[in-house]
């Protein structure tokens, strides 16, 4: 349980005005999700930040800490609400990791794993506790979920320092449901950014991509393809996209529709979504992508009809490979698709829009190319990693130089999360994808 990693107050020389070396752990529940977190550790490191990784364990756990030069740890989370025995055995073993290193910074990422976090950091008396959030399924739950969703997430809330929001308008929920305090949250869009120049991008992906994959795929040179990217779940809305290709099927022959990503047994398709995708020949599966960037050219339209979201990549992504993008009218989708502008929303639930949305870009190919040139334009200006990681790091400068002029006064005016800081507002803005208060 001994750490040689001194608090951060005795790290701390006075007469300088250099950041002393500072310890941070990322947690996250799933493996699979740390391709979202490439390359930041590096520019974290180059600012005196010592990053580590903790998550159930899995080979991308490893990978992630290979590529990015970082240590990495497993602490076995379950992704599903309601597991009492497995949750309180995640948190002991967050709490002994967190005993052992000492972090400065314990920085929780997604719902269920910052619970975990947030509770065993607390326990282990970790100096700062971020909550990032990423989308609440509290916006669409029903029934009994929706008191234990939120119960979950007000006791992150209440355990954290700061809160931080991945979207405008996910903040305004939080509030508006009493989850999360005013002047706790603050806004920074996406937790990584995007790249924009050298990964997403479709002057690096030509047309042998695009025949590659559909060639592989079996679909006509000449289909126009409608696509979807994420976890295939009845939450992200796949079975109105299924009940939209249907509705246009018919009398659309050269329609097809190209489903990217793994089925997510949580929150299954109905059985005729099953068996119309296992049965309909132009329904394409592709399956996980690693390197996602390479589908987008096969595709003409991205659709991603959801119940909820946080800010999702996929719309990200599409965008800045130009396509134009139908999206459903609710929080996290909001703040990224511009309705007639870079793309189409409509609203949940509704194939019946959705096919019509499709329909339209199918008919006016000019309107296509200007809404992807426009979502482009909008992504590249307003999701660059650069500013993202900048206020990540500002956020963190903030919360320790409180903390540390906490401990040289021994005098506070706020008490966040259990313990007393100097303030609990960030203060100012950072341009395009910065902190927004």
């Amino acid at each position: 349980m001994s750490s040689n990693h001194p608090p951060f107050a005795q790290r701390v020389d006075s007469d300088s005005n250099r950041r002393p070396q500072v310890r941070a752990v990322q947690l996250i529940s799933e493996p699979q999700s740390w391709h979202f977190f490439d390359s930041q550790a590096e520019f974290f490191r180059a600012n005196g930040i010592e990053v580590h990784a903790a998550s159930s364990p899995g080979i991308c756990l490893e990978e992630f800490g290979r590529a990015n030069n970082i240590p990495v740890h497993s602490v076995p989370i379950k992704r599903r609400y309601l597991s009492p025995f497995s949750d309180l055995l995640s948190v002991w073993r967050l709490f002994r990791l967190l005993r052992r290193l000492r972090p400065d910074i314990l920085h929780a990422h997604f719902s269920k794993s910052s619970v975990i976090g947030m509770v065993a950091g607390t326990l282990a008396r970790t100096p700062i506790r971020i909550y990032h959030n990423h989308g609440m399924a509290l916006c669409c739950a029903r029934g009994w979920k929706w008191p234990a969703l939120w119960v979950a997430e007000k006791l992150s809330c209440l355990l954290a320092h700061r809160v931080i929001y991945v979207a405008p308008s996910l903040l305004a929920d939080a509030e508006r449901m009493g989850v999360c305090e005013p002047g706790k949250g603050c806004v920074i869009l996406s937790a990584n950014g995007l790249d924009s120049t050298n990964q997403f991008t479709r002057s690096l992906y030509g047309s042998e991509y695009r025949d590659r994959w559909r060639t592989s795929l079996q679909i006509p040179e000449d289909a126009f393809v409608a696509g979807f990217v994420g976890r295939i779940l009845r939450d992200k809305g796949v079975d109105d996209l299924i009940r939209a290709w249907q509705l246009l099927s018919r009398d659309e022959p050269r329609l097809h529709l190209l489903l990217v990503g793994e089925f997510d047994a949580r929150a299954p398709l109905s059985e005729w979504a099953m068996r119309a995708i296992s049965s309909e020949p132009r329904i394409h599966r592709a399956g996980f992508v690693k390197d996602i960037e390479a589908v987008y050219p096969a595709m003409d339209v991205l659709a991603l009809p959801s119940y909820h979201e946080g800010l999702p990549y996929s719309v990200l992504e599409g965008a800045a490979m130009e396509l134009p993008v139908i999206g459903t009218r609710i929080s996290g989708i909001v703040d990224v698709v511009r309705d007639g502008i870079s793309g189409v929303l409509v609203e949940p639930g509704q194939p019946g829009q959705l096919a019509a949305a499709i329909l339209n870009y199918m008919y006016d190919p000019q309107l296509a190319d200007a809404h992807g040139k426009a979502g482009r334009a909008f992504v590249t200006e307003k999701f660059q990693r650069s500013a993202v990681w900048e206020s990540i790091l500002q956020t963190y400068d903030q919360l320790l130089n409180r903390r540390l002029q906490r401990g040289r006064t021994g005098k506070s005016r706020t008490t966040i999360g259990g313990e007393a800081f100097g303030s609990a507002v960030i203060e100012g803005r950072v341009s395009n994808a910065g902190l927004i208060k």
